[in-house]
């Protein structure tokens, strides 16, 4: 088997490391959605307690997400709809960037 030119290899590893970063990167969202819906089933009725441990888990993944989601509870707080997209969509999404 020949080895791969330096240049090569280099891009390769280096695209690696990306799609390590992208695929843990969606794997915390994942798991920071699954919280969300645990905090939703285990608050019925606390909607104060249920949005202040929204605002923690989205805290810790980043000031983007924090911010879409203090987007959103002020949207249904003014009473308007908030798009929910469905997990295959983010699924599909991820599975587009590795090429699958």
């Amino acid at each position: 088997m020949t080895a791969l030119p330096h240049d090569v290899a280099t891009d390769l590893r280096r695209e690696n490391a990306r799609l390590q970063a992208e695929l843990r990167a969606a794997r915390d969202r994942q798991a920071a959605s699954a919280e969300i819906l645990r905090a939703v089933a285990g608050a019925p009725g606390d909607v104060e307690r249920l949005l202040q441990r929204i605002a923690e888990i989205t805290e810790r993944q980043g000031v983007e997400a924090h911010r879409r989601m203090l987007d959103r509870v002020t949207r249904l707080q003014r009473g308007e709809d908030v798009p929910i997209v469905p997990g295959c969509v983010h699924k599909a999404e991820i599975n587009a960037r590795l090429g699958h």
